[in-house]
């Protein structure tokens, strides 16, 4: 299973050349805002929905807990499996609510994880903090300020947290959100927002540099 913690294409050097060098177009998978106040069958039955005027409605709350959301994987690429053979990749992108005391790497509060796993896997897995600064993941798009449920404590948004992976033939998909918070709903939460799940086919890299040298001695030739 291959893992990467941005969004990027596969693209580098002479990969990024010739006529097989692009993977197609993102295909959409699931997506959800969690405005209508409902959660899908999709999601795990211990998931749930809350509000705040600060995040609306969203996938939460929780500490020391999951919500796992399950769906079915679409057709690999033809061949697919085959050595040399093009795959699918996915790449998972949502809001995330860092809700009150998270201490991030603090060793004697935290250490607060947000987590997400793949069939059990880890695909995701970093600190977050609104006492200081001290955390694996960025700077949040919002906060740390005060926003909502407990007023003693500062509160973040991140928006657009993105990871791409390739399952290879998992199916489903199990994708489960968690955390390793240990002081509880009162004192750290979290929740999830603007869930988006895409997919697009993507030529094997041998493929790709065999195709872009192809390209390259072609034009060579011509000139």
């Amino acid at each position: 299973m291959k893992i990467r913690h941005t969004a990027t294409a596969l693209t580098a050097g002479l990969l990024a050349t010739g006529p097989l060098a692009t993977a197609r177009a993102d295909t959409l998978l699931y997506q959800e805002d969690f405005e209508t106040a409902r959660l899908s069958s999709n999601w795990s039955t211990n998931s749930r929905i809350s509000s705040d005027s600060a995040f609306s409605y969203f996938n939460g709350r929780y500490s020391g807990q999951y919500s796992t959301l399950t769906l079915t994987a679409p057709p690999p690429p033809e061949g697919s499996g085959e050595p040399g053979s093009s795959f699918n990749e996915f790449t998972l992108s949502f809001d995330l609510y860092i809700i009150d005391s998270w201490d991030g790497d603090d060793p004697n509060a935290g250490i607060d994880r947000f987590l997400v796993e793949l069939n059990g896997a880890s695909i995701f897995d970093q600190t977050f903090a609104n006492q200081h600064e001290y955390q694996s993941y960025r700077r949040p798009d919002v906060g740390p300020t005060y926003l909502g449920f407990n007023s003693a404590f500062k509160d973040s948004i991140y928006r657009n947290v993105s990871v791409t992976f390739a399952p290879g033939s998992l199916n489903p998909l199990a994708l489960t959100f968690r955390d390793t918070c240990r002081q509880g709903m009162s004192d750290e939460s979290w929740g999830l927002d603007n869930i988006r799940l895409t997919y697009r086919t993507v030529p094997a890299p041998g493929s790709l540099a065999l195709a872009s040298l192809a390209g390259l001695l072609a034009r060579r030739r011509r000139a």
